[in-house]
């Protein structure tokens, strides 16, 4: 997962769809997409390109108006909330990033732009494997109260290990996912993560990755 766009900055003006309003709890969507701009300016597509028979090391993005669904759609919030972006007006937001070049690059993106958009010293991002990185019992991992997973294109063994670790955060209320952890689930699964979340709702939202919407699968806890 990454925290960084998908695209130079001149392909961005051709991606990124027409602003439009967004909730009054949230930063108005222009606003929000001016300061995109302003952070990631200077990341090139070569930054961020995936490398050669690596599926798991993707850096696609959903975009800025889908980023304003999801707000929308997993509140309602509070100023103490930690999110974990794995691969708002919250207490932190928290990004995990297997690719180390990657995770530097955005790091420094957003560290350069602290000074103009404070509430980016809210923003942590972090490299590391999801397979090894033991988040539930772990700082700051272990106080996220929102998670999104961009899982589409992860390994199986990723997946497995997010869905793991889900099950031991006692903080998490919401999950959020680009892929179903299981798709054929049934009322009698005996699955760890289904009997500890259910599904509550699915989001459309458009994607750096595609031109067609992805799905975003909302669970909540039982």
């Amino acid at each position: 997962m990454s925290s960084t766009p998908s695209a130079s900055s001149s392909a961005l003006s051709k991606i990124f769809p027409a602003p439009r309003p967004t909730p009054s709890s949230t930063a108005p969507f222009t606003d929000a997409t001016q300061a995109i701009f302003a952070i990631f300016r200077d990341v090139s597509a070569g930054d961020v390109r995936q490398e050669a028979r690596q599926i798991h090391g993707n850096a696609g993005e959903v975009l800025p108006v889908g980023v304003s669904a999801l707000i929308e759609a997993l509140g309602p919030w509070s100023s103490s909330d930690v999110v974990l972006d794995i691969g708002a007006d919250a207490k932190a937001c928290i990004g995990l990033e297997v690719r180390s070049k990657l995770f530097s690059r955005g790091d420094c993106c957003i560290r350069k732009k602290t000074h103009v958009f404070p509430k980016l010293k809210k923003v942590s991002m972090l490299a590391g494997d999801v397979r090894v990185a033991a988040l539930s019992p772990k700082a700051p991992f272990q106080e996220a109260a929102v998670v999104f997973a961009n899982s589409f294109l992860f390994e199986e063994g990723s997946k497995l290990a997010i869905a793991r670790e889900l099950c031991a955060m006692a903080k998490v209320r919401i999950v959020a996912v680009s892929c179903l952890f299981c798709p054929r689930h049934r009322s009698s699964c005996a699955r760890p993560f289904c009997s500890r979340w259910v599904f509550a709702r699915k989001i459309d939202v458009p994607s750096s990755w595609k031109s067609k919407m992805h799905d975003i699968y909302v669970n909540t806890r039982k």
